[in-house]
């Protein structure tokens, strides 16, 4: 559909300059470029020809769907077992995994004025080297 969209798109773009041209034309009262832009339109649109008619909705018919989750149908060789490693692979990741225990904690709602207060402030410093350190600032 890509190739169709892209001829609808390039004739949509050439209506549009074709109607800009007869508009132009028509304003210079040039009846020669109003004419040629008429005929490469009717060309163009093919307004000879009568329009094929669509398919009656009546007639369309609905594919039968069925879902599956074999890979043969993408034409994919099926693994042999696939559940039995899937399982396999599960095992062995969990004994591997480290068991994560949750802690109790506490929230604590203090300000920021209560933990930095204003006197000391940490300022960057350099040492001969460059590497920084933070030194506080009284």
């Amino acid at each position: 559909m890509l190739g169709s969209a892209s001829r609808d798109f390039h004739r949509w773009c050439t209506n549009e300059m074709l109607i800009a041209t007869y508009k132009m034309a028509e304003k210079r009262k040039d009846s020669k470029t109003m004419e040629r832009a008429a005929t490469a339109y009717g060309k163009l649109n093919r307004i000879d020809l009568e329009d094929e008619q669509a398919i009656p909705l009546d007639q369309i018919l609905v594919q039968p769907f069925m879902a599956t989750d074999d890979p043969c149908v993408l034409g994919i060789e099926p693994i042999h077992n696939i559940a039995e490693q899937i399982s396999a692979m599960i095992e062995k990741y969990r004994k591997e995994t480290f068991d994560i225990e949750d802690v109790e904690f506490e929230e604590v709602d203090l300000e920021f004025d209560a933990l930095f207060s204003d006197n000391e402030v940490e300022s960057p410093k350099a040492d001969k080297s460059g590497n920084e350190y933070y030194d506080k600032i009284s």
